[in-house]
């Protein structure tokens, strides 16, 4: 989600003789690759890295730059080496090097079908790939009651199938919609009037298609764009036990994937886990009425 500006910026620039072909790494990626205005073609990795390319064709593999490839993000090293940097600095500085501009400040919606489930209505996404990302559930719950006390409909979005929290708080009856595909996702949280929600991929594309949104961060913050629809809260540090496992992983060792496997995509933050009960974790620092008053900071309430 965050490459998208520069991938935009890439079909706005090219030439009429020119075909940009996206290389996607996942199920999710190809279903929102249809959505990207502009963009005519795609193909999975596992099948790009078969091709013979000709001569004249450019690729633009923005993972094999020192940024992506020296160090871990957000890793004490990583600091040391690039201060003050975040995922802003990295894709301005990567896009510069590879000559493409970076256009974060440009974000040009993805095409959408806007559904009417969640039409003026504020949407919940707790749901995340990291386990030491999730906001306790009973601040879920307690921020929809609140907005419910406020006048405000809410829905929830996840996939309880594969996140323990989104199948807790279906079963505590929080107001949930089925979405099979991110396009789904996508369509409805366009349609929304906010959303709030952890550091996680959906949340990204609320931010994108330039939806109101309270965003819940640990203190890991790499990932934070400075927009003026998005509010931020931020986690104090975790405790030391949790940031000891955090960067005793490389996801930053491998520039191409041959295989189609999409579970190997979140292996990296699926094995980080609190050390903390939930009501010790950094996450519960952050309670339910802050976020009552960053949407009303935004204009929800």
């Amino acid at each position: 989600m965050v490459c998208l500006p520069p991938l935009q910026n890439l079909i706005e620039t090219k030439q009429n003789d020119d075909e940009l072909c996206l290389v996607i790494r996942s199920a999710a990626q190809e279903g929102l690759a249809q959505r990207v205005p502009g963009l005519k073609s795609w193909i999975r990795e596992s099948d790009f890295l078969k091709l013979s390319l000709q001569t004249e064709s450019r690729v633009y593999n923005l993972r094999e730059h020192p940024l992506q490839m020296d160090f871990v993000w957000g890793s004490p090293e990583f600091y040391q080496a690039y201060p003050g940097y975040g995922i802003t600095e990295i894709i301005r500085d990567i896009c510069s090097d590879f000559g493409i501009r970076d256009a974060q400040e440009k974000l040009i919606a993805l095409n959408t079908n806007k559904r009417s489930e969640s039409k003026g209505k504020i949407l919940l996404i707790p749901g995340t790939a990291g386990p030491i990302k999730r906001w306790p559930s009973r601040y879920w719950l307690e921020i929809f009651q609140m907005l419910k006390n406020a006048g405000r409909e809410t829905l929830m979005l996840g996939e309880p199938a594969k996140n323990t929290q989104v199948k807790e708080l279906i079963e505590a009856a929080l107001p949930w919609i089925e979405t099979p595909t991110v396009a789904d996702a996508l369509d409805l949280i366009t349609a929304a009037d906010g959303v709030v929600a952890v550091d996680t991929g959906l949340m990204h594309l609320a931010v994108h298609q330039r939806i109101k949104t309270v965003a819940i961060f640990r203190e890991y913050t790499m990932f934070l764009r400075p927009y003026e629809h998005v509010r931020y809260l931020i986690a104090p540090p975790c405790a030391s036990q949790c940031r000891k496992d955090e960067f005793n992983f490389s996801p930053n060792s491998e520039t191409y994937y041959a295989d189609w496997d999409e579970r190997k995509l979140f292996d990296y933050w699926q094995n980080l886990n609190c050390k903390l009960s939930e009501s010790e974790s950094c996450m519960s620092a952050l309670k339910s009425n802050q976020i009552l008053e960053e949407l009303r900071k935004l204009g929800l309430l």
